[in-house]
């Protein structure tokens, strides 16, 4: 009875360790170590300043392979923060994104994305031109990373005016783990329950025993058919 109580709470751990385990970790792949430039207008915006450091990834030599990476799969959060461009510029991921000249900004949106490195794109409108970072790019169209922790990041595109500023659209992704699904949730749920009741009906056996002892009962052992035919 004991080892059933006992592989529950295992069993119960364990489910509960891969539905949580492990801290989601955002970190980059290659890019040009750089600095938040002269002419960056979104200071306030972004709580960035002059001269912090940044990671830097050209649409001109821009390849697949390289850019923000999960080291596992999490839900991304990302805000709208802030944009100065002329331009008509797009962020996208999983179907979902901001225009800056249509959303408000501090708009935001969730969603589910996989290991490796994350399937967001820039795009300017009025030329076409775009950068993905799970892929390639054009000439003009860059992005560079900044603020970098292991659960956020924010990402500037620099579309292609060419003034290299990095504050034509800006966001916030913020990421955590991939939520326990409901389905293993009720499996640690039932598993607690046969812990709990295995621990009970110990309880009531160790008690039994226990008074039978204290009454001077001989029989202070279960019942078996083998002690009993011994007797006979």
């Amino acid at each position: 009875m004991m080892k059933s109580l006992a592989m529950a709470s295992v069993l119960a751990a364990g489910v509960m360790a891969a539905g949580s385990a492990g801290a989601v970790t955002l970190s980059l792949i290659g890019g040009t170590a750089s600095a938040i430039p002269a002419n960056f207008s979104l200071a306030a915006e972004t709580g960035l300043s002059i001269g912090d450091a940044s990671t830097d990834f050209f649409g001109a030599t821009k390849v697949a392979g390289e850019g923000l990476s999960l080291d596992t799969a999490a839900t991304v959060t990302v805000t709208f923060i802030g944009f100065e461009a002329g331009f008509e510029n797009e962020f996208t991921l999983n179907g979902m994104g901001f225009n800056n000249k249509v959303d408000a900004i501090g708009s935001s949106f969730s969603t589910t994305v996989g290991a490796g490195l994350i399937d967001f794109a820039f795009s300017t409108l009025n030329n076409g031109k775009s950068i993905e970072n799970a892929g390639g790019g054009d000439a003009g169209a860059d992005f560079s990373v900044a603020a970098l922790t292991a659960s956020s990041a924010i990402i500037l595109f620099d579309d292609p005016t060419r003034d290299i500023d990095f504050d034509d659209l800006a966001v916030l992704i913020e990421v955590v783990p991939v939520p326990l699904p409901a389905s293993a949730m009720l499996f640690v749920i039932a598993l607690g329950g046969m812990g709990m009741r295995a621990r009970r009906r110990s309880m009531a056996c160790d008690c039994f025993f226990a008074r039978a002892r204290r009454a001077g009962n001989a029989c202070s052992r279960p019942f078996s058919l083998r002690n009993a035919t011994s007797t006979l």
